[in-house]
């Protein structure tokens, strides 16, 4: 629902809080889920087109003083779409790269991957993946990766005691994943044109 997806989202929100709940090492990770989120949330993009999303494509703009960024992405049938993103969503993904040690401004990571792990496992397949020299530049998820991710943050968000929300809600957020996502975004935006 559009008050979940608010109360979710907004800025000290049910994330936020989740984030602020944890011990200080495992905050990134929370980071990382959170950026994911409102990635997909915001601009109802598809988790593979989200995983490809890369700085270079990702614009600030000023909208009637309304901070917000345009992102340029490839879609279903290899065309390309503009997206908006809010500043909460830009904010979400500052505190990622923060935590993976990149500066988000540096123009010479136009080709980083928004999103990118922040613990890499020690296979042969990650160790290929994300440990080749790519001229510094961050090497992103596979879709199904990132699925875990958002879906392990919203059960990690649904099982802290310490924020006030219904069962109901609980109930939802352990089973949504990033395809109702897309949905949510959809909705609110037909909400808000009607």
């Amino acid at each position: 629902s559009d008050a979940l997806w608010t109360a979710l989202s907004r800025e000290g929100g049910y994330l936020d809080q989740a984030i602020a709940n944890l011990p200080g090492h495992e905050q990134a990770q929370m980071r990382l889920g959170k950026a994911a989120l409102l990635l997909i949330g915001h601009s109802g993009i598809r988790r593979e087109e989200a995983v490809m999303a890369k700085r270079g494509r990702l614009k600030m703009i000023d909208t009637a003083g309304i901070p917000l960024a345009e992102l340029a992405i490839l879609g279903k049938g290899l065309k390309w779409r503009t997206v908006l993103l809010p500043n909460v969503a830009i904010s979400a993904l500052r505190d990622h790269w923060g935590d993976r040690g990149q500066d988000f401004d540096d123009l010479a990571q136009a080709e980083s991957h928004l999103l990118s792990p922040l613990v890499i496992p020690s296979t042969p397949q990650a160790t290929e993946k994300h440990l080749q020299e790519e001229g510094g530049q961050a090497q992103g998820f596979a879709p199904g990766s990132l699925w875990r991710i958002v879906t392990r943050t919203l059960k990690a968000v649904a099982a802290d005691a310490h924020i006030e929300m219904t069962v109901h809600d609980r109930e939802i957020l352990r089973q949504r994943a990033t395809h109702a996502l897309r949905h949510t975004f959809a909705s609110v935006a037909v909400g808000r044109e009607g």
